[in-house]
């Protein structure tokens, strides 16, 4: 359990890590998505010590961010913040407006492609989480070399 702890520390909050001889290198998988490390927290929680359950609980939360839009096809709403170390930089040297507008414009392009054009089924839907119930994006900056996670 230590080792996935770790790993889900250095995917999500590698600032937490006081003792880097516990770092891996991450795979592949892990640096574009997360997701196999954050689903196995998950199911596993309740196997974590007290002390890692602290640790881990608030990081499998949805982020508090300080606004939101939603995209053109009212199918997701995009959360972000317009002040300090979240701020959008997709685009570097723009502003907070096109940086988030282009994330949308790829977003609801991406949905087009997948679920229009090529047929595969719809995200599965979140219920009321994130304040309603369009499918939520959070823009957060990552570490180094890290894409995201879901």
């Amino acid at each position: 359990m230590d080792s996935l702890y770790y790993r889900f520390i250095q995917v999500r909050a590698p600032h937490l890590l006081e003792q880097p001889e516990f770092l891996e290198e991450l795979s592949a998988s892990d640096k574009k998505c997360g997701f196999e490390i954050v689903n196995r927290v998950k199911i596993n929680l309740e196997s974590f010590s007290a002390e890692h359950q602290a640790v881990l609980k608030p990081l499998l939360d949805r982020p508090t961010m300080q606004t939101s839009i939603v995209s053109p096809s009212g199918i997701f709403r995009i959360h972000y913040d317009i002040t300090g170390s979240n701020v959008p930089s997709y685009l570097s040297g723009s502003s907070i407006e096109t940086n988030v507008q282009e994330v949308v414009k790829a977003i609801d392009s991406t949905y087009s492609f997948e679920v229009d054009y090529l047929g595969y089924p719809q995200p599965p839907s979140d219920g009321n989480e994130g304040g309603d119930n369009l499918y939520d994006v959070y823009i957060i900056n990552q570490p180094s070399g890290l894409y995201g996670f879901t």
